[in-house]
């Protein structure tokens, strides 16, 4: 009866091996064994089964394909290997007839490292109701030699201590120290209800989450149950709080600090619980559900690094609980520090200077490529977000229309003026721009003559009633006259200008930054979205640190520098050659007189003394032209007589506040303090 169930197991995958004995040839142990493992590698425990002999069978399917399968994932298995060694035929010359023996070398990997063994295997003929048929002899000494049935396999994790990050001049940025976990004792709460309501009202707990913590499985009258975390810089509002609370108290634990809060949020980012989605990606890596992981910033770009590696022990258990045998045993590493350019000092001042307004900036030294300051404006404490947010702190983060969880130096914009440096750059190195050569256009509007724009029409701000050649385009921000370089430029010269300035690319640095694009997937659909990408509106998105790369070009000879986040790393160039060393000189000159004509747009960010180059953008963000869209304000300036310092600054929506005149206003603050 056994043998016609299992002959009913045996799957489609292995008929071709049963079928061999219905036409009387001699069937192959090799090619048995060889399936087998081949079965085994990819975990398959039900096929294994099917190919097990009767003799060594003592469970069902369901029961064999359970315990090996609770046994490996005992082992935090990541992967096995198992390889046979197949015998000549004389090798098994004295093993009877019907029997077959092979050695096999194993490999079972985890996070803490791979255990290795050998071990035979056994295989025996077996007479099924469809023939003659190979099967294998199950021994539990094939999961690892020492194992008996009832024995277990336990891995303990011994987790690093996590690296941590430094600016510039040694100031933490996210080291690790303690954190404030308030909770209760239960047995000290005279009303519960009382308690709930108070401790909610005090926090901003919800009351819904503070019953879950109170009512979780482990806990008992005597024990400390943490509901909420808060940095150690809130110990003392929580010690006054917790006072009036009957039941309340605290205790101090090991965490993450973010020294500068707000003002590195989305730098650093954050630490925090694991989330069951990540860890089935990072399961493999040693992680358990206990761990934390960088969720954002630089604590998640530089997990691997941060984190170090984890130690622990692989011990087989015996049924007594006695530990049998150790398989694996490593020590922990700790996680590397990182130093990264960036000054603390600076990015506060940018962070102030910001204030209410939405916004961002970067700022950088524009020959050796260090990145000095990312700042982004609304921010977040990281120490509250790791710790997380309270339902209060959360409907105050949505309510909030600027969004304070969008980090904006990440992200892409329209860079408004702020292109015209590359149009020029672009159509210097092409021959299509003679700097030398006016355009004469009267009054505010223009369309190229026969261009069949119907009602649209490129515009300027102002209209000094002169020609225009290069340096006045520049001067005055004079949107016809680069409208026209991009026509003359043509789309295909155009374009692959871009990509030479790094459109379209990663920038060479953590994965922070979303990649700059000069269109949409289409292209450029028509001339009219040329002619305004020629002035930096069109579909064209820039990040912010990518576009104050794309200005160290007057201040090294027409190449990029390669932007740097780690102290420590080698200085050199991003992009060779964009432009010719004399285009660099002759736009770096023009870009002076943004600041230093009386007619520049930027006059009021001139700094006595210093020669500064800079560039101002109006970015219009509308569907139509009718239209009354907001406005991003952008300037970017770098000081070229001492080239140490580069800003960019863009503030959301400054249509009433005066446009991009209101961001250099800022930025004067900033030069002022940086360029002396």
């Amino acid at each position: 009866m056994r043998r016609t169930k299992r002959g009913l197991m045996i799957t489609g995958l292995f008929s071709g091996l049963f079928l061999t004995g219905c036409f009387g040839s001699e069937p192959d142990p090799t090619e048995t064994l060889q399936t087998f493992i081949d079965q085994w590698n990819e975990q398959n425990y039900e096929e294994m089964y099917a190919m097990l002999s009767e003799a060594s069978i003592e469970e069902t399917q369901a029961e064999f394909v359970e315990r090996i399968g609770n046994l490996y994932e005992s082992m935090q298995l990541n992967t096995i290997q198992v390889e046979a060694t197949f015998p000549e035929d004389d090798e098994n010359s004295d093993i009877p007839e019907g029997e077959y023996s092979a050695p096999l070398s194993v490999s079972i990997s985890n996070s803490l490292g791979d255990v290795e063994f050998d071990q035979d295997i056994q295989l025996q003929l077996e007479e099924l109701e469809d023939g003659d048929q190979w099967s294998v002899v199950w021994e539990d000494a094939l999961v690892y030699p020492a194992y008996e049935n009832g024995d277990r396999f336990n891995v303990t994790n011994s987790v690093p201590v996590r690296g941590e990050l430094f600016d510039r001049n040694g100031n933490g940025l996210a080291v690790n120290g303690n954190i404030v976990n308030i909770g209760t004792v239960p047995e000290r709460i005279e009303d519960r209800e009382e308690f709930i309501e108070d401790f909610s009202d005090m926090t901003g707990v919800s009351r819904e989450t503070i019953e879950a913590r109170l009512d979780q499985s482990w806990v008992t009258d005597g024990a400390f149950v943490p509901i909420h975390s808060v940095p150690i810089t809130e110990l003392e509002w929580a010690e006054e709080e917790l006072r009036s609370i009957t039941g309340a108290t605290y205790q101090m634990a090991d965490g993450r600090e973010y020294p500068y809060g707000a003002t590195t949020g989305h730098l650093t980012g954050f630490l925090r619980d694991i989330t069951a989605e990540q860890l089935e990606e990072y399961e493999e890596l040693g992680y358990n559900s206990y761990d934390k992981i960088g969720q954002a910033g630089l604590e998640s770009v530089f997990e691997e690094r941060l984190r170090g590696k984890v130690g622990g022990a692989l011990r087989l258990i015996d049924q007594g609980d006695e530990v049998k045998e150790t398989l694996l045993e490593t020590e922990p590493e700790a996680g590397e520090d990182i130093t990264l350019t960036i000054d603390v000092e600076l990015q506060e001042e940018i962070f102030n200077e910001l204030g209410e307004d939405a916004g961002t900036a970067t700022a950088m030294h524009p020959t050796n490529g260090q990145v000095l300051a990312l700042v982004n404006q609304p921010s977040y404490d990281p120490n509250l977000r790791a710790a997380g947010f309270t339902s209060r702190q959360q409907q105050d983060i949505e309510a909030n229309e600027d969004d304070p969880l969008t980090n904006r130096f990440s992200q892409t914009f329209s860079p408004g003026s702020t292109f015209k440096l590359l149009t020029a750059a672009i159509g210097l190195e092409a021959g299509t721009l003679d700097p030398a050569e006016t355009i004469d256009v009267d009054g505010y509007s223009w369309q190229p003559e026969g261009a069949g724009w119907g009602g649209y029409s490129v515009t300027r701000v102002h209209d000094y009633g002169e020609p225009v050649d290069l340096r006045k385009a520049l001067v005055y921000s004079d949107n016809i006259y680069f409208a026209d370089q991009a026509l003359n430029l043509g789309e295909d010269a155009f374009t692959e200008g871009a990509e030479a300035f790094g459109f379209g690319e990663e920038l060479p640095l953590p994965e922070l930054f979303n990649i700059s694009t000069l269109t949409g997937e289409e292209g450029f659909r028509n001339d009219i979205q040329l002619a305004d990408s020629g002035y930096g509106q069109g579909e064209i998105q820039m990040n912010p640190l990518h576009l104050g790369l794309t200005f160290t070009t007057i201040v090294n000879d027409g190449s990029i520098v390669k932007p740097l986040l780690e102290l420590d790393e080698q200085e050199g160039i991003w992009k060779e050659g964009v432009m010719s060393a004399e285009h660099a000189e002759l736009l770096q000159q023009d870009l002076i007189d943004v600041l230093e004509d009386s007619r520049g747009t930027a006059t009021q960010a001139a700094v006595e003394g210093v020669r500064i180059a800079g560039k101002t953008g109006t970015a219009e963000l509308k569907l139509s032209q009718e239209d009354d869209g907001k406005e991003h304000g952008w300037f970017v300036a770098v000081n070229v007589d001492d080239p140490d310092f580069l800003l960019v600054m863009m503030v959301d929506d400054v249509s009433d506040k005066g446009g991009s005149g209101y961001v250099v206003d800022k930025a004067a603050e900033i030069l002022q303090s940086n360029v002396n």
